[in-house]
């Protein structure tokens, strides 16, 4: 799965000297559901609309997800 990380922020770890690979995937989700802005209703998971790729991100839609798991799971249940 690729994910916009732009989007989520996390050049921020990575400039601080960290790597992708020092990092779970468990503590990858974490960091980004601490770290949610509070931007809308929660989180989603969907096809970019100009076609650059997946995207995860936090919305204002109805079809939000409380976590970054559960936006994850729901795009993989719609066959995304």
């Amino acid at each position: 799965m690729i994910v916009s990380w732009r989007l989520i922020n996390l050049d921020r770890l990575l400039g601080k000297g960290f790597s992708v690979k020092s990092f779970s995937d468990k503590e990858l989700l974490d960091w980004l559901d601490a770290n949610a802005r509070g931007y809308g209703n929660g989180w989603i998971c969907r096809d970019s609309t100009t076609e650059r790729g997946l995207r995860v991100h936090e919305t204002v839609g109805d079809d939000a997800k409380p976590t970054v798991r559960e936006a994850i799971a729901d795009a993989i249940r719609r066959g995304v």
